[in-house]
């Protein structure tokens, strides 16, 4: 894969600062640069936040000084006083007491000693260097000057930059327009000084964030290092052990991240300077006079507007009036239209977090332009109930908002009055949690807050008060929720971060901007926003459509407990993850899609970066969410495009290798137990590819059990003191060995006597999967004896830890039936992707008296990353001394090249169809992968015995027959001809035919003697045999344009149109994919409703298999391209080389041959030809870098 670069573009007037990922459908979008361009509420809040919070850094850190420098005095006096304790625990006089000396003081004494020892192992614990925090006091105290230095700058460029803003927000309409013109020049200078500074402030706190989490995590492993050298008997402990691992890997985390960081620096730079000049260019201010005249604008100059857009988002001013009086007053808010409502975010009282009014739905709305006010740019937004009063800042601005609106509301009307959308867009909704509801006091703020809303649909949606909700499970709470939320860096923060993400366990996420999405993305979910190729999400297909989400946002009355829309099985500590997935992701995840795996990682888009990610499995779909110095991206997969996994143990962290459809992805887990997720996603691996999967309830118990398990074994091996070792539940593990070329054995010609060798075009791994892989054919489809069947039992790990595995062949023998025996296969040796040593040994034949087994050695070895070289030997070993021993040599070598020629065919066919990318998860996909399982075989082997009329049927009667066959129709026609001609005879005729003959056939000896001719009929007739021998299979290429034809289905039901057809189309669980169908109030009848959910069940089963059948597809769409590719690359190779004839060639006899008049239509026609070539080279160059 490509590196990632910065991008220039832009979506939905939107300045862009992500660094886009070429070859793949995601970008990284920093967060805080787009907030900071937008100066929306979050950015707002976010910043007053994380300055309180650093002021309390710097003070934790001053009293942690204190503590440790305080600490030393405060040992001594409890040193000091459990002296005495142990002086009294057996006083002197005690020995020559009444206490008896062969029990009671023997027991007092060693109480007092070990206590002594006890005592002094915990005074070496305690005892603390409160250098290493004077080092952290001082580093942080330096941050901090650094910070308040630039946190003052941008504090009073901020009030400046609002101060112009209200000033030129009320000016009135009538001033002159040169005036405003100036002014809105003015206010244009002090923002890009202020977009510069918000811009400095944000990479300042982000270093100045990375810069703390080095030192803390330092000095906790300086504090913990004392710990160490003085450990004692604690050092014994399980509880220290665990500890001391987590501190070390969550170190070498720390360093990984810095090191990944470090390679992001040129292209954050690049963004940052991408989004101030985007933005700038964004907010220039027009310098026409007639854009500031009020009095030129009408209905027809506000449709000069090429706007498609069916969302907008930003900065309004409102008017409205406070309690006790009737002068109206303009306030800031931060508005917006999606998903078919109108709302508006504003920042809290306190200024550290984002609240919301009422979303009211565009259909419940009309605007227009509001010529009576007194200010510029101003429009009016009318319900049944209220009117609201709005400011633009610009004539293109008020264009832009009112064209949005109409467009929305346009799309709506489309849809059905029944319809999901045009509900919503009828409804009106209060905030989702009373916490984020707006407590802005002003009427108009009023007016657009309810918190109990009933619809003219008659549906009820009101807002709840998450500690109400929370209150009867507290303990709850305190125990699985409080402290565990969050576990990962939040995109953006605020002080009600994770009051935010704590909402999502009773209120599914609704797709639409809140205050949920705001205290914790921003304006909205930018994480989601592109996650379809950097488009809006809006525009995209959804999986769950708006209407239901939002309704069921507010369906909090059957939440009485957090678990109750999960699993009695499902375990309380995923309840944090399954939040925190559902907080990120928002309705991107299913509502009856639980997380069952998450944790950390660091994964490589491509060789050279890397990326901080939380990931997160459910038993649908994989969520990564990436982050890298303040830039975000999310990313969603079905868990069918996972094929395989892999495990290598480091030193410092575990490295697992995903195999994908198209892909590997190599992911690096330093903070949770790699192996134990391994394990995981084995489990769910197989039970995707199981023909009988589990349910979700049966999946949860699983990996519960396969986490007992572990724990069990963890404890095990830490009791006897051994090294963790992972075996492999399900698939092949491959161990990691040095691919030193010394242990790496190639050649075994001495004792083998046939040796083939040859390099394919793909990668080691990839061949072991289709040579050995579950589901491969390879020895079946290759045998030189035609056998029958293959058998294939499971594969069997031995104690040296080679894996062995048999095979039953079936030898067809004449007027007996057929003869069994056994093949052996055993991978002796493999060093992942590099070396593979295979032997086969077929055993055993009896020829009268004659025993004997073939054997075979395939050694894989990589020539590079994409390439291999596949080592064929072949033997016959004879067991004891037989007469027939000489001869049958040569046979059954012969038998031994045919086996080698046939399987060397079947793996160029093979490969063929692979691609050249993602060969490996193609590989395993296509050709399963390699189970171990613990069960012992039966390694006895049956004897076939081969008599001579099997023999002679095999290498004489049926090559014979099939030759005799092929000749059939040419016999036929000699002998149509010599019967013909025999009945005219006569003398005359006969001597002239015996003489014709005769010299017809001293030339035919002639020409025989000769070697070419032999040669050429020894080719003739191989040809023949292979071709009659084996049958020929039409085939019908079916090509991208055929395949609308054949997914064309004709989904029509009934005849006609008829009321109980439209009731049936709103009722049916398939003409609503994606929508909610209560089969049990749409059923009333028990046998019918049973009847029903089969139906239902059979069509999901039909949408598993189209799903399998699309992914086969897809890789014949991929070879396809590559074929195209191929194509067109050839072309360009032939052009080049005529425009490299020309040059030698046609253009300098072009100039000789032309007079002075024609030379300059002659350059010009070269000049031409010229540009033309030049731009076939530069096609080939771009192509060949794809």
């Amino acid at each position: 894969m490509p590196p990632m670069n910065s991008e220039t573009a832009s979506a939905n007037n939107l300045p862009m600062d992500s660094l886009a990922h070429e070859g793949t459908s995601f970008r990284l979008i920093s967060v805080t640069f787009k907030e900071a361009a937008l100066d929306s509420p979050s950015f707002r809040a976010s910043m007053n936040h994380l300055h309180g919070q650093l002021h309390n850094i710097s003070s934790w850190a001053s009293v942690l000084l204190q503590e440790a420098e305080r600490l030393p005095k405060r040992v001594e006096e409890i040193k000091a006083t459990m002296s005495s304790f142990s002086e009294y625990l057996l006083p002197s006089f005690a020995d020559d007491g009444i206490l008896d000396q062969e029990t009671t003081v023997p027991l007092l004494k060693s109480v007092s000693h070990g206590h002594e020892v006890l005592l002094k192992t915990f005074f070496n614990l305690m005892s603390v260097d409160p250098q290493p925090v004077r080092e952290l006091v001082s580093k942080v105290h330096t941050l901090m000057a650094k910070y308040k230095s630039q946190k003052h700058q941008f504090d009073s460029i901020q009030e400046r930059y609002d101060q112009y803003f209200a000033v030129y927000m009320s000016a009135s309409k009538f001033k002159q327009e040169e005036m405003a013109i100036e002014d809105s020049q003015q206010l244009f200078r002090t923002r890009k000084a202020y977009l510069h500074a918000s811009l400095d402030l944000a990479v300042l706190l982000d270093e100045i964030s990375t810069e703390l989490d080095t030192h803390f995590i330092d000095i906790g492993n300086k504090i913990w290092s004392q710990a160490v050298t003085n450990e004692g008997v604690f050092g014994f402990s399980e509880v220290f052990r665990t500890t001391t691992l987590k501190i070390e890997r969550t170190k070498s985390w720390a360093n990984a991240y810095s090191r990944a960081t470090k390679l992001f620096i040129q292209d954050i730079q690049a963004a940052r300077k991408q989004i101030e000049e985007s933005t700038i260019e964004l907010f220039d201010p027009s310098t026409r006079p007639e854009d500031y005249d009020a009095s030129l604008i009408s209905q027809y100059t506000l449709n000069q507007i090429d706007e498609p857009s069916f969302e907008k988002h930003g900065y309004l001013m409102m008017k409205t009036w406070t309690k006790n009086s009737l002068k109206p007053i303009w306030v800031k808010r931060w508005a917006f239209i999606s998903g078919g409502v109108f709302g508006m975010l504003i920042l809290s009282p306190s200024k550290t977090f984002v609240q919301e009014t009422d979303k009211i739905g565009v259909v419940l709305m009309n605007i227009r332009y509001a010529a009576q006010e007194d200010r510029r740019f101003c429009f009016e937004v009318r319900t049944s109930d209220q009117v609201i009063v709005l400011q633009a800042e610009s004539l293109i601005d008020l264009k832009s908002w009112l064209k949005v609106f109409e467009n929305e509301k346009s799309r709506v009307s489309l849809e059905d009055k029944d319809s999901t959308v045009f509900i919503v867009a009828s409804s009106r909704f209060p905030p989702l949690i009373t916490e984020f509801a707006s407590t802005m006091d002003t009427v108009v703020d009023k007016q657009m807050l309810k918190t109990k809303i009933k619809n003219d649909d008659g549906r009820t949606v009101s807002s709840n008060t998450l500690s109400t909700k929370i209150k009867p499970h507290e303990k709850y709470f305190q125990k699985y929720l409080y402290y565990q939320i969050p576990s990962f860096k939040p995109p953006l923060v605020t002080s009600n971060t994770k009051t935010a993400i704590l909402a999502n366990s009773i209120a599914s996420s609704a797709p639409v901007p809140s205050a949920l999405t705001a205290n914790l993305w921003g304006s909205v979910n930018w994480g989601v926003y592109y996650l379809y190729n950097g488009m809006a999400y809006q525009a995209e297909t959804q999986k769950y459509p708006a209407g239901p989400s939002l309704f069921r946002a507010f369906d909090f009355n059957t939440k009485s407990s957090i678990r109750n829309n999960r699993s009695e099985s499902y375990p309380d500590f995923l309840v944090s993850q399954d939040i925190e997935m559902k907080s990120l992701f928002e309705s991107e995840v299913a509502p009856d899609e639980y997380c069952l795996v998450s944790f950390n990682c660091l994964w490589s888009p491509n060789a050279n970066q890397e990326l901080c990610s939380r990931m997160f499995i459910t038993d649908r779909s994989v969520f990564l969410c990436n982050q890298v110095s303040g830039f975000r991206s999310l990313l969603a997969s079905k868990i069918g495009g996972l094929v395989a996994v892999e495990l290598r143990v480091r030193e410092d962290h575990e490295e697992l290798t995903v195999h994908l459809l198209n892909d590997s992805v190599v992911v690096k887990i330093y903070l949770e137990d790699g192996q134990l997720i391994y394990r995981y996603l084995q489990f769910l691996i197989s039970n995707k590819e199981s023909e009988t999967p589990k349910t979700f309830n049966e999946t949860v118990i699983g990996l519960v059990e396969i986490s007992k398990a572990y724990q069990q074994e963890k404890s095990m091996l830490s009791l006897s003191h051994a090294p963790s070792v992972d075996d492999s539940l399900r698939t092949l593990q491959l161990k990691e060995k040095p691919a030193s070329s010394d242990n790496l054995r190639l050649d075994y010609s001495n004792e083998y006597s046939v040796h083939y060798e040859k390099e394919y075009p793909v990668s080691a791994k990839a061949m072991c999967h289709i040579m050995l892989g579950d589901d491969s054919h390879f020895f079946l489809q290759t045998s030189a004896l035609s056998a029958s069947a293959v058998l294939k039992g499971p594969w069997t790990r031995l104690s040296d830890g080679k894996l062995i595995n048999t095979f039953d062949y079936r030898f067809p023998r004449v007027f007996q039936g057929s003869g069994k025996f056994m093949g052996v296969l055993t991978i002796e040796k493999m060093v992942e992707n590099v070396y593979y040593n295979i032997t086969l040994e077929k055993k055993y034949f009896y020829f009268y008296g004659a025993k004997m087994s073939a054997q075979v050695r395939f050694v894989i070895n990589a020539s590079n990353s994409s390439n291999c070289i596949v080592h064929t030997y072949s033997a016959i070993q004879f067991f004891g001394v037989s007469p027939l021993n000489l001869p049958l040599k040569p046979a059954l070598r012969r038998f031994q090249i045919s086996e080698t020629n046939k399987q060397h065919q079947w793996l160029k066919r093979v490969i063929k169809t692979l691609g050249d990318k993602g060969q490996v998860g193609k590989a395993i996909y296509l050709y399963g992968s390699i189970s171990v399982a613990d069960v012992q075989q039966n390694m006895e082997a049956p004897v076939c015995s081969i008599d001579v009329r099997s023999v002679v049927y095999l290498l004489v009667v049926k090559p014979l027959i099939e030759f005799i066959v092929s000749m059939k129709q040419k016999w036929l026609q000699v002998l149509a001809f010599i019967f013909g001609y025999a009945k005219e005879i006569t003398g005359q005729r006969l001597l002239l035919a015996i003489i014709a003959v005769s010299g017809l056939l001293n030339l035919f000896l002639i020409s025989k003697t000769s070697i070419s001719y032999w040669t050429a009929q020894q080719a003739h007739n191989k040809a023949l045999k292979i071709f009659n021998s084996q049958p020929i299979m039409l085939e019908r290429a079916v090509y991208l344009k055929d395949i609308q034809e054949l997914t064309f289905q004709d989904s029509s039901i009934g005849a006609g149109e008829s009321q109980s057809l439209e009731s049936f189309n709103k009722a049916s669980f398939i003409r609503n994919v994606g929508s909610y169908v209560d089969l049990e109030q749409e059923y009333i009848d028990a046998d019918i409703r049973e009847s029903a959910m089969g139906l239902k069940r059979s069509f999901e089963e039909i949408g598993v298999k189209r799903h399998k059948v699309l992914m086969e597809l897809r890789i014949l769409n991929d070879m396809e391209k590559e074929v195209a590719n191929a194509e067109y690359r050839n072309w360009l190779v032939s052009e080049l080389r005529k425009c490299e004839r020309f040059k030698k060639t046609a253009a300098a006899n072009a100039l000789s041959d032309l007079g002075a008049e024609n030379v300059s239509f002659v350059e010009e026609g070269m000049k031409s030809i010229d540009e033309y070539c030049r731009g076939c080279l530069e096609d080939y160059k771009g192509l060949h870098l794809v």
